[in-house]
């Protein structure tokens, strides 16, 4: 089948399917004119990486996994294994930092309940828990899998891009509209803290 009639099957866009292989998430073959062709086997497989993306993976980490769906071994599997069992003790870091802090925050509404005149004291203060460490939410990345493709153009990138230098790696035709709609968006993602603009023109990721 062609790509528009994958895209429509698996409920997903044409650019998401083009951007799935350019991860190695997705493959296809060449008709004698240079149309993608794909099998009715990867309608299932664009549905798969549908749902490990919304599991909160990356493409790095999807492409790590899919191995073990692809050819089955014992030693695929644990090494999928593996890799899932760390995301899975991320979150699971996070989230106890997250109970940690609203556990001192309840300590914090009960002593102020406590009080007459519902002012808390220095004495109060002093015999809180020290509240665990906490991460600062990561800014998010807008809904749109133009805005995945950016962010792997950059990741896999060692040096600040421009929007012309973007749509190459795209494989964007590198026309005025291309390059300002590119433009923009780096625009967007410098706003939101997610890239930074060193210069007029000229992005790249934040240094941690």
């Amino acid at each position: 089948m062609r790509i528009g009639e994958l895209a429509s099957r698996a409920g997903v866009s044409v650019r998401s399917l083009r951007y799935y292989e350019q991860q190695g998430l997705l493959t296809s073959s060449r008709s004698d004119g240079g149309q993608r062709r794909y099998t009715d086997d990867q309608v299932m497989r664009v549905e798969l990486i549908q749902w490990l993306y919304a599991a909160g993976l990356s493409s790095r980490t999807i492409a790590e996994v899919l191995p073990c769906v692809d050819t089955p071994n014992s030693e695929k599997t644990a090494a999928a294994l593996k890799r899932l069992t760390q995301e899975r003790d991320r979150l699971t870091e996070h989230i106890a930092g997250l109970v940690r802090t609203r556990e001192t925050l309840d300590e914090l509404i009960a002593a102020s309940t406590r009080c007459q005149e519902v002012q808390i004291t220095r004495k109060t203060l002093l015999e809180l828990p020290e509240p665990g460490p906490s991460a600062p939410p990561a800014p998010k990345l807008p809904d749109h899998p133009a805005y995945q493709q950016i962010m792997a153009v950059f990741t896999a990138a060692d040096h600040p891009l421009r929007a012309r230098q973007v749509c190459e790696a795209m494989d964007l035709a590198v026309a005025p509209n291309n390059i300002n709609n590119v433009r923009l968006k780096l625009k967007r993602l410098a706003d939101r803290g997610i890239l930074t603009e060193t210069e007029q023109g000229l992005f790249t990721q934040p240094r941690p």
